[in-house]
Parts: C-alpha cells; sequence; structure tokens
C-alpha cells in the first residue's frame, strides 16, 4: 500500500505532459544513479526475478552489476512510455564512478576494512561524485533529451540489450505483475 501511493506521488510531481500537464519546452528531468558495471552483464532472468536469492560476498559485484542493468533497462522503458507522444520528460542515467560509499557494510568484518582502506584512496569522495549529477541535472547539454547515459562527465551508450525494446517491455509487464503478486490492491497506471 505504502508502495502504491509512493508511486503515485512521484509521478504527480513529475510535471509532464501525460500526467500533470506540463507546458511544451519546460520538460523536467529525473536522472537515475546507476553504474558502469552494467555493461556486459546477462540478460534479465525471469525465473528468478522477483524472488529473494541469499548470496555472499563472491557473487556481491556480479549481482550489482546484473542489478544496474536491469534498472537501466527499467529506466529506459519508463523513458519511452513517458515520451511515447515526443519528449515531455528527460529520463536519464548516470555513472557518477567509483565512489567512496558505505556499500561494504554487510561485508565479513576484515574484508570491510580492507576494502575500506582502499576505496578511501582509490574511490571518489561523494562531494565530487556529485559534479557530473548536478551538471547532468541543469546542463542545456540535456534540454530537449530523453535516455542519455553519462559516465562521469562522458556521454556514451549503455549495454545494447538496455534498448532491446521486447526486453523493455518485458520487463515493465513482469514488473507490474510482480507488484500486483505482492499487494493486489495496487493501482499501476497505465503509461
Amino acid at each position: 500500500m505504502i508502495v502504491k501511493n509512493v508511486l503515485i506521488k512521484v509521478l504527480v510531481l513529475i510535471p509532464n505532459q501525460n500526467i500533470a500537464g506540463n507546458q511544451a519546452g519546460s520538460e523536467p528531468r529525473v536522472l537515475f544513479i546507476s553504474s558502469d558495471s552494467h555493461q556486459g552483464s546477462s540478460y534479465v532472468d525471469y525465473e528468478e526475478f522477483g524472488r529473494y536469492i541469499p548470496y555472499g560476498v563472491s557473487k556481491g559485484m556480479e549481482y550489482y552489476s546484473y542489478y544496474k542493468l536491469v534498472a537501466n533497462t527499467y529506466f529506459t522503458e519508463l523513458s519511452r512510455r513517458l515520451n511515447k507522444n515526443g519528449l515531455d520528460v528527460g529520463i536519464h542515467v548516470i555513472c557518477p564512478g567509483p565512489v567512496n560509499t558505505n556499500i561494504v557494510k554487510e561485508a565479513p568484518w576484515l574484508l570491510r576494512n580492507i576494502l575500506r582502506a582502499i576505496f578511501s584512496i582509490i574511490f571518489r569522495s561523494p562531494q565530487k561524485a556529485a559534479r557530473p549529477v548536478v551538471y547532468m541535472a541543469i546542463s542545456a547539454d540535456f534540454k530537449g533529451k530523453t535516455n542519455e547515459y553519462l559516465h562521469m562527465f562522458k556521454p556514451k551508450k549503455m549495454d545494447p540489450k538496455i534498448y532491446d525494446r521486447k526486453e523493455g517491455q518485458r520487463l515493465w509487464d513482469r514488473s507490474v505483475e510482480l507488484w500486483h503478486e505482492i499487494d493486489p490492491d495496487a493501482v499501476s497506471l497505465n503509461i
């Protein structure tokens, strides 16, 4: 019930023509933070989609990359759906680069401390990593565009699987089915 209400509120906050009557030429932008590690991940496994699968550290990076591919595919499909009658909302994906976050908080104690030391030396601070995000959010370079991908400050293409229309449709449909399995009272917008 909470997820349903949150999604509806988020979509209403996106003032586009499809949902809230946005004026042409002033399309809002929605940015999704992702990772370039999605490149080369496998297609979505619909046999396992929506199931909880416990895993350890050894599978962590593989799953991290895989779920970034899933998310990017979903965002691309969202862009298609919100912009089916012309540009209405700029939906973009960005990889800010390696960021020194608390991503290793669940790792075993020794590994966690080793990785934290490495991350503090090699990875960027959250403040530095935010710079390309802010740039993408306000730059005129992205005005009138949607489904752009920025790796740090470099525009590039995402993995080709992400642009597969049939895969995007399948992921969207399965996500809605899963949502209704979890919450039979869920209301999904027909976008």
